[in-house]
């Protein structure tokens, strides 16, 4: 592909094809990204589009959508197959800026290479990788895990059904949440947008947490993935509050939402990122494979 310098704007009707071509292009064959399609294709509310064009064609897409952090925007990029990488890419980084948007950060698949080292040269830097892994419940190894995981929790602790906990379990969680991102703007969120957080996308019935006496010490979710198969339950969050080192609880905490995700026939679909500690050491005594996942690249904080 020749031609000029990238050109960059707002997306309108008449991009929706070449945003279209370019996205299955990059993700058709992605189990995973697969449902982010329709998503860039048709923008939904808190979405904004920027094509990249060069000699009247499209090059790239950036869609900014909202982020669960005060500090960082959360963006996705796509190129065509035969645009320059770092033109392009530095073109949409510059289009964000003059809109007085920033800092972003953005979640590359790990074989979109020239995507994350064009990032890098607009001075964009590693926050973290992810792993992931999808575990069925009715495998007899897993089903072996989820007993020995069971059996091993401390005495004094109990897993046991959300009902009741609510309050407890969304204190847990943005307690860990914000140990697991330190460097970001949390502000106070009120316990509702929390709520909404951690527990609105919650499968009825599939939320848990690990009890000590009156104490909420760990609590986690499976969630309805709306861009991954329909016979997986994705898990959304899940972690303990007690600090690190805390690995049987935990583990104890995966065994429950396994086990509750397997009574209704679906595997789970689990992403870890590289500073969930405990999370890779429950993973690291189970029988499945965590793949490379991501790579979550963003712009220092000013």
């Amino acid at each position: 592909m020749t031609g000029g310098e990238p050109r960059v704007r707002e997306a309108t009707p008449a991009d929706t094809e070449a945003i279209r071509h370019i996205a299955e292009a990059s993700w058709a064959d992605d189990p995973v990204w697969s449902g982010r399609i329709p998503l860039v294709v048709e923008p939904p509310e808190g979405h904004n589009l920027l094509v990249a064009r060069v000699d009247g064609q499209v090059t790239g897409f950036l869609d900014l959508g909202p982020s669960a952090s005060r500090s960082h925007r959360v963006v996705t990029i796509a190129l065509a197959n035969q645009a320059p990488a770092e033109p392009t890419v530095a073109a949409m980084v510059r289009g964000l800026e003059a809109g007085g948007i920033g800092p972003v950060w953005t979640r590359i698949r790990p074989w979109h290479e020239r995507i994350e080292q064009a990032l890098v040269s607009c001075g964009f830097h590693e926050f973290e990788r992810a792993w992931s892994a999808v575990v069925d419940p009715s495998d007899p190894a897993i089903a072996a895990w989820i007993t020995d995981a069971s059996g091993n929790l401390p005495a004094d602790y109990a897993v046991e059904p959300l009902d009741g906990h609510e309050s407890a379990a969304i204190g847990c969680l943005w307690s860990w949440y914000r140990e697991q991102h330190p460097n970001e703007d949390h502000g106070d969120p009120p316990v509702d947008e929390l709520r909404r957080r951690f527990l609105g996308p919650a499968i009825p019935g599939m939320a848990r947490v690990v009890a000590c006496g009156n104490a909420v010490v760990a609590a986690g979710s499976l969630w309805e993935d709306p861009l991954a198969d329909s016979g997986l339950a994705h898990l959304g969050i899940a972690g303990t509050c007690l600090g690190p080192g805390n690995e049987p609880v935990v583990s104890a905490l995966y065994a429950a939402l396994f086990e509750a995700a397997g009574d209704v026939g679906r595997s789970v679909q689990v992403e870890l990122s590289s500073r969930n500690v405990d999370g890779r050491a429950a993973f690291a005594s189970m029988p499945v494979d965590l793949r490379p996942e991501l790579v979550i690249l963003g712009q220092p904080l000013a």
